[in-house]
């Protein structure tokens, strides 16, 4: 069974765990308690059209309800004092599912935005019901790539910042670019490889500006790939096994190298070959515990803890070395308790976050489908909000609505600044600590890595 949290203030016990700091603008508690002023949400699909007709209820400090819907504008709002939440609800038309999203701890002024999708859209395009931002993949046109041929090379790799294409023999290629990867200017890299996948050779260009039927030549010269090690310094017992993914240039598909390395405590050096060079490069470490093994392991049968540490690093770098130890999170598990509607949050270590995280999935009657995700600035106890009755689908959680998947997610990257900044757009926030832009088929996800600087993520799931 899989399991997802996150902590409303409002609503949670232990928000105040000492085990975890927060953001150090993240708490209501430094605002005035009798100040009053608006809150702004706007409900925006994949492309950032406005989403209109979504209800938007509103518990104030003192546990007043307000039950807003979003205008044309997609725009909802309303007066409330520091402390208080806000909980978008999706109703997907005719099919008997409902994605909700709670923003706890707010204060007069903020301005928050809510990745979702109209109604009839379907759920692979709501990030309320998939945690990550839908690419939108309106056609933005293609570019043509020309390179010149490498000798015994099986076929080529083009990466874009729209992801891996397997171009064949093709030495001028037309790529076709989706709106919500385009960026200017843009790197590509070009890998000569053999039919088993294998690089032989690779070249670069930097500084492309995109235009539709326009045509970039990559005038590098074919270099050589190289080795590349990844040094893991001050492992605690607590790990068990670490796996090193290098993106490059942009975190979009497969990673270009994937190493695993086991481990019982200790420094731990994971190396590969055919690494390309040159252009930026992420590198995204898998921390891992697996149940039953490590000092203190908190994964069990009923979920596994792990952690993600990305961090971007010059792309001509032969080696890396990330102390563990000083930057993992806290470890995080889960439990629910149907009877009081609460998932269990227990930590183990100390660290500070920018956004907590938490999802839970129930049905009821063994029909209607609930997913609700609740972001906060504190890890904790959860315990989720009663909404009116009125309200579509009454998502309120019932002790007697089957539970399935509960998961909770820690959020930390030098890209933002503290929960008042990462609630801007939360998914996005969540998206940036997670580096997380996969590829499936011709579907992906945003956000592309960030350009500088460390993102860390610790989960239960």
């Amino acid at each position: 069974m899989k399991h997802w949290v996150t902590v409303l203030c409002a609503f949670a016990i232990g928000c105040d765990s000492p085990s975890a700091t927060e953001g150090a603008d993240a708490s209501p508690a430094d605002a005035d308690a009798n100040l009053v002023g608006n809150v702004v949400v706007h409900a925006v699909d994949k492309t950032g059209a406005a989403v209109p007709g979504l209800h938007v209820v509103f518990i104030d400090s003192d546990g007043t309800t307000i039950d807003q819907v979003t205008n044309a504008q997609g725009t909802a709002q309303a007066s409330v004092h520091p402390g208080a939440s806000a909980t978008v609800i999706r109703e997907r038309n005719t099919l008997g599912a409902y994605s909700m999203t709670t923003v706890q701890a707010l204060v007069p002024g903020d301005d928050i935005t809510i990745d979702t999708a109209p109604g009839s859209a379907a759920a692979t395009d709501d990030a309320m019901s998939n945690r990550v931002v839908p690419l939108n993949t309106t056609a933005a046109g293609n570019m043509t790539f020309t390179y010149p041929a490498y000798s015994g090379a099986a076929k080529y790799i083009v990466f874009t910042p729209c992801g891996r294409t397997d171009v064949g023999t093709s030495r001028s290629p037309s790529l076709a670019f989706q709106a919500g990867c385009v960026k200017s200017p843009f790197d590509v890299l070009v890998v000569a490889a053999s039919s088993g996948d294998v690089p032989l050779a690779w070249a670069t260009k930097s500084g492309i500006t995109f235009a539709a039927k326009a045509t970039a030549a990559i005038t590098d010269t074919w270099h050589a790939p190289e080795s590349f090690a990844a040094t893991y310094t001050n492992v605690t017992n607590r790990v068990t096994s670490i796996e090193m993914n290098r993106f490059v240039p942009y975190v979009r598909g497969i990673a270009q190298q994937v190493a695993t390395g086991t481990t019982t405590g200790g420094d731990t050096t994971i190396s590969t070959t055919k690494a390309t060079k040159g252009l930026t490069t992420l590198i995204k470490s898998r921390i891992l515990c697996a149940e039953g093994t490590g000092a203190g392991c908190v994964s069990s049968s009923s979920g596994t803890a792990q952690q993600t540490i990305n961090e971007v690093i010059d792309g001509n770098a032969a080696a890396y070395s990330l102390d563990v130890g000083a930057n993992l999170l806290p470890w995080v598990s889960a439990s629910y308790v149907p009877e009081t509607k609460t998932i269990a949050v227990t930590l183990t270590g100390t660290g500070t976050v920018d956004l907590f995280e938490a999802n839970l999935r129930y049905t009821r009657n063994n029909a209607v489908i609930y997913t609700w995700r609740v972001f906060g600035p504190t890890p904790g106890d959860v315990t989720f909000p009663t909404l009116p009755a009125t309200i579509p689908g009454d998502p309120t959680v019932r002790s007697t609505d089957a539970q399935g998947v509960y998961q909770v997610y820690l959020c930390e990257s030098t890209a933002l600044s503290g929960y008042r900044a990462a609630i801007k757009n939360v998914y996005e926030s969540l998206g940036t600590c997670e580096a997380n832009a996969t590829a499936t088929g011709t579907t992906a996800t945003k956000p592309l890595a960030p350009t500088t600087g460390m993102s860390r993520l610790s989960q239960w799931n």
